[in-house]
């Protein structure tokens, strides 16, 4: 049997293991939790093939460790072979070692890591000596061949023999045709618990996600989903898609979908196609993707609106021209980007902006336009965090070649602190211009807005001129 488990939270914070590419997110205490698309996956490609399985999502049952061992231990049955798999991230993956550890010393199971993070580091992985098998790659169809073929014979692993020898089996293949892969097994889950609230979704019920496609040809040298799922854009074909959904809505009574594909709307046809398919079918849901704004035209807006599409999240990332180039980021249209989120704001669709600062070549001048232009686009929401070398991307190279990589604790790589600085601005001042942004961006209109009907006009008035002179002796500073 596999126990496919979900490791606890570090102390005060909160795990999302599928964000950036599966690398992971980590966010203070209370953040909304987002579980990772693998484990059910994987549970649904295993009981396919009348394997045993469990799973432990700490993230939903709010289990610490010792939680977790407990029941690890109910589960537990003499004489029974029992592999447990632990889902690591980036940025819990030290944390998620201790709790291995810990597994190890009081069940001596043979004990599985996977995750992005081991794919790219499965030498440091392996020789830990709790650590019995590390998954490369994707990990749905690589533990089905583990107990149908045995740890020798199947490809996309490292494993310890009897002896202790580590062995290196052959690379594994990513899964060409995601039509293969079965609807995810939720119920092994405590999916009710998973919730996104306003304005993500116009109500706060429970969501769970949904993925359509994995890859992205875009190759930004900052992002990991290429990094990661490569760089071939992989889909599962409509039919399937909706089937799943069929399922989810009528099934498990899930009305908020939250679409977990890199670029969403690569293929704008394709996503009409979705689209008019949820709409003749009656599913009544709402739902949220990530895309880029110039897949984007006013056409399809309307028509996921009508499908009933409630929110997009969108990198934005700079505006600086030169920036983008050395990132291999294709050039930024700002007119078209306001059309887009001006359509969205009219038909009902909340707008999340992503936005990145201390990117190469930036200095204060770039990253002051870039968040005049992120208060001029008055998106319902925005976002700014710090580039973050990502393991193998050519930032991280970049940084490693000009030293400009001041904080290798993994446990930082969250974007919410910064670790490497540019030529331009040291870790400190970045800090800094962060925190201008992040106050500077409320002042935009639809914040304004808000406040007023909050406080009234004039004690508004009053509290935005003490944030805006606090933040701007921030930045002159």
């Amino acid at each position: 049997m596999l126990i496919l488990v979900n490791p606890p939270n570090p102390p005060g914070k909160v795990s999302n293991k599928d964000m950036m590419g599966g690398l992971g997110q980590l966010y203070e205490e209370g953040a909304p939790k987002i579980p990772p698309i693998d484990i059910p996956y994987t549970a649904a490609c295993l009981k396919q093939k009348n394997i045993p399985v469990e799973v432990i999502d700490c993230l939903g049952l709010d289990y610490d460790s010792d939680a977790l061992i407990l029941s690890l231990k109910k589960k537990l049955v003499d004489n029974e072979k029992i592999s447990i798999a632990l889902r690591t991230s980036l940025p819990t993956y030290c944390h998620d070692m201790e709790v291995a550890r810990n597994i190890k010393q009081q069940t001596n199971a043979q004990l599985v890591f996977f995750g992005p993070q081991v794919s790219l580091y499965p030498k440091e992985t392996i020789e830990k000596n709790f650590i019995d098998v590390v998954i490369i790659g994707e990990p749905e169809f690589i533990f089905v061949d583990i107990f149908l073929k045995g740890l020798k014979e199947t490809r996309g692993i490292w494993f310890k023999d009897e002896s202790g020898q580590i062995i290196r089996n052959a690379a594994g293949r990513k899964i060409e045709d995601l039509n293969q892969l079965p609807i995810p097994l939720w119920e092994l889950m405590p999916y009710k618990q998973y919730i996104l609230p306003e304005p993500q979704f116009p109500n706060i019920k429970s969501f769970l996600p949904i993925l359509t496609s994995r890859g992205c040809p875009f190759n930004c040298g900052y992002c990991p989903y290429p990094l990661i799922q490569g760089c071939k854009w992989r889909t599962r074909s409509v039919e399937k898609v909706i089937e799943e959904l069929k399922y989810i809505v009528n099934n498990l009574g899930i009305t908020n979908v939250l679409f977990r594909d890199p670029e969403f709307t690569l293929d704008k046809k394709r996503t009409a196609k979705l689209c008019q398919e949820i709409i003749r079918e009656k599913l009544v849901f709402f739902w949220r993707c990530e895309t880029r704004i110039d897949t984007l035209d006013e056409e399809l807006i309307e028509k996921m609106a009508e499908a009933g599409c409630r929110g997009l999240n969108l990198g934005v990332e700079s505006i600086s021209p030169k920036t983008l180039k050395r990132m291999g980021r294709s050039s930024f249209n700002q007119q078209h980007s306001e059309t887009i989120i001006d359509c969205c704001r009219k038909k009902g669709i909340n707008t999340f902006c992503f936005f990145i600062i201390g990117l190469p070549g930036e200095d204060k001048k770039d990253i002051l336009k870039t968040i005049k232009f992120a208060q001029k686009l008055d998106p319902s929401q925005v976002q700014f965090t710090f580039a973050i070398p990502y393991p193998q991307t050519p930032l991280r190279k970049w940084a490693q070649d000009n030293n400009f990589i001041e904080d290798e604790d993994l446990n930082h790589y969250t974007g919410y602190i910064p670790v490497m600085r540019n030529e331009h601005l040291t870790v400190k001042q970045l800090k800094r211009i962060h925190n201008f942004a992040n106050k500077w961006v409320g002042l935009r209109k639809s914040q304004k807005k808000q406040r007023i009907r909050k406080f009234g006009f004039i004690q508004a008035v009053k509290e935005l001129l003490k944030e805006v002179l606090f933040w701007f002796k921030q930045w002159f500073v």
